[in-house]
């Protein structure tokens, strides 16, 4: 596929989602790669369970046991112990 072709060349790339490109000014294949997003997720930074605060925030853990309860109809509850 040539860089430079239009995004409604892309397979899978409709009326609507060109619509929806053109919006963002996405216009060609190009300007697809080169698009940065405005704003991104830092997971990289790893917080103990111990230190855990309200907000978002990182662990990295082994689930020790889960558990899944209904509750009523069609709608179930799941509980997880972690450990780091």
């Amino acid at each position: 596929m040539n860089i430079n072709a239009p995004l409604g060349q892309i397979k899978g790339v409709g009326e609507k989602t060109g619509a929806e490109f053109e919006k963002a000014g996405l216009h060609t294949v190009n300007d697809l790669i080169q698009f940065l997003p405005r704003a991104y997720e830092d997971f990289s930074h790893v917080t103990p369970i111990a230190d855990i605060k309200p907000g978002k925030l990182t662990i990295k853990a082994r689930c020790e046991k889960i558990a899944t309860r209904p509750v009523r109809r069609g709608l179930r509850i799941t509980t997880a112990t972690l450990a780091d």
